[in-house]
């Protein structure tokens, strides 16, 4: 007797549904044993429909039977609920949990709703941290490191968590505001919101942060959290629409910071200090300037050559093929970076 894919399915939710807690646990992990067999999905795809149109001849049909069976059984999974694919993609590593999003564009996006909440921009700072400082108990051994929160009607937070302390912020999925420019502030203490917001927990070592497309409506946020994570080493900000300068404040940990795909950001600012020194800088996009927190971009004196940069770069890639920003090559903020890159080991540049 033939048994219909979608009997298949409605039996196998029937047994998740009814199993305890112990018994769905075995049943998500031979799901997610068949994840780890499918790899790559689409060279599968491709063979059946090779088979099937090569021209117009008979097809072996042991080897149709089996194709269409590897077929069916890729099926069966990926048309279950979104809260049970999500609880399959949680015990993945991060890396391979990534990769799920090119099966098909039904699982494009599925790897970063682990968790899912609701609340309002004011909230999703809390939110965010209470996430990370449960993430060491709750989430082990199993790799549940992703967090999506929607707030603000239509605006989307994905948070992800990856080895080694990374953390991803992601706001490109929701709703995106008109090119309203703000300006980021990274680094400084901030309390924006609420006088009991919650903190990161010192056990939670952060040592890297990737912010994408973040806009001036979530910029305080952004900065609320980022004020948090002292022992920040690596920054990329990255397509962010709007943002015209980035100003980071004294953070003796900072060593590699990388801006990519800003397309109107006009200046970075630093508070230079004995302490603060930069290794490496990346950035992808229109000419910027450098400056001090306390100087004017147009009109600061350009340094002698004697003196010495406090970016200390050793590593340096710029990619100005967008042309010339808003204060040109001819000011001391562009001078500044030049000045720069002179005892650096490793150089990358555009043309």
């Amino acid at each position: 007797m033939e048994i219909k894919p979608e009997s298949n399915i409605r039996f196998c939710l029937t047994c998740y549904e009814a199993m305890p807690p112990s018994g769905q646990t075995g049943f998500i992990k031979r799901f997610t044993n068949q994840l780890n067999l499918i790899q790559p999905l689409q060279k599968v795809k491709a063979k059946i429909k090779h088979k099937m149109t090569r021209d117009n001849k008979e097809i072996d049909q042991d080897d149709k039977e089996k194709l269409d069976f590897e077929h069916n059984e890729v099926d069966v999974i990926s048309c279950l609920p979104n809260d049970v694919l999500c609880r399959i993609i949680s015990f993945l590593p991060f890396e391979t949990a990534v990769q799920t999003s090119l099966i098909s564009i039904r699982w494009k996006n599925l790897w970063k709703m682990a968790l899912l909440k609701d609340g309002t921009k004011e909230e999703a700072v809390t939110a965010v941290f209470n996430f990370l400082n449960d993430f060491p108990q709750l989430h082990q051994p199993r790799n549940n490191w992703g967090l999506q929160y929607n707030f603000d009607q239509g605006s989307v937070l994905f948070v992800a968590i990856a080895p080694a302390g990374i953390l991803h912020l992601d706001f490109s999925a929701g709703k995106q505001e008109s090119q309203r420019q703000f300006s980021l502030s990274l680094g400084r203490n901030q309390r924006i919101y609420d006088h009991h917001q919650a903190s990161l927990s010192t056990a939670f070592n952060l040592k890297a942060l990737y912010l994408v497309s973040v806009c001036h409506v979530s910029s305080e946020m952004v900065s609320c959290l980022s004020s948090n994570i002292p022992s920040l080493e690596s920054l990329t900000i990255a397509k962010c629409n709007g943002l015209q300068s980035i100003q980071l404040e004294s953070n003796s940990e900072l060593q590699k910071l990388t801006v990519l795909d800003c397309f109107q950001l006009e200046s970075i600012r630093m508070h230079f200090n004995l302490q603060f020194r930069l290794k490496s800088f990346q950035c992808r996009g229109r000419v910027v300037c450098f400056n001090d927190c306390n100087e004017n971009p147009l009109y600061s004196p350009y340094p002698p050559a004697n003196y010495y940069s406090p970016l200390d770069l050793e590593d340096a890639m710029l990619d100005f093929r967008q042309g010339p920003g808003y204060y040109g090559i001819n000011v001391h903020g562009f001078k500044f970076i030049l000045q720069s890159i002179r005892g650096v080991i490793t150089l990358t540049l555009c043309r």
